[in-house]
């Protein structure tokens, strides 16, 4: 067998080409690994991205139970104003019912007291009228007494005597003792 010889330049050509396969297995690999780092580098922004989105997803969710609880706190405060603005306008209506009729009783009330001082002022006069008869009658000034008596007609004053005694004693009343004086001087 012949060993080969091999040239310096044959040696050469190999040692060449062996640097430029190992060169290209260089690049190539060095291409892979810049591949895989990539594909590494998005895998962990998408793993991050996820976890960042199921985050934001559950504080969305628990905006929305809060949004939720608060509308439906809100709607139950409305609701429960509306309820108390519905018990105060029936309070109102009824307050305004019953000032209508108080004052309906007050006017009624004032006028029966306005009356009732009306004939206690007459009844006042008529008293006045009434003393001086009696002084008269008592001491014999028929004649004053008479003028008196027909005066106190032309008032119409008679009518607003007391009928009735105040002392309880059993004697005459205003009206009576009246009545009494003008039989008597007929």
């Amino acid at each position: 067998m012949k060993e080969q010889e091999t040239s310096p330049q044959q040696d050469a050509q190999k040692g060449s080409a062996r640097k430029r396969r190992n060169r290209q297995n260089s690049v190539v690999h060095y291409v892979a690994i810049l591949f895989a780092a990539a594909f590494l580098l998005m895998l962990v922004t998408y793993a991050m991205e996820r976890r960042k989105n199921i985050e934001m997803d559950d504080k969305y969710q628990d905006l929305t139970q809060s949004i939720t609880g608060l509308n439906q706190s809100a709607m139950q405060s409305v609701q429960s104003t509306l309820e108390q603005n519905a018990a105060l306008q029936e309070e109102v209506g009824a307050l305004e019912a019953l000032t209508v009729q108080l004052e309906e009783e007050l006017r009624e009330r004032t006028l029966q007291l306005e009356q009732t001082q009306g004939a206690l002022e007459y009844s006042q006069q008529a008293l006045d009228w009434f003393w001086q008869i009696n002084e008269a009658y008592v001491r014999g000034r028929y004649t004053t007494a008479r003028a008196l008596i027909a005066q106190m007609k032309n008032q119409n004053l008679a009518e607003c005597l007391p009928k009735e005694s105040a002392t309880g004693n059993g004697r005459f009343s205003p009206y009576d003792r009246y009545q009494e004086i003008c039989t008597a001087l007929g």
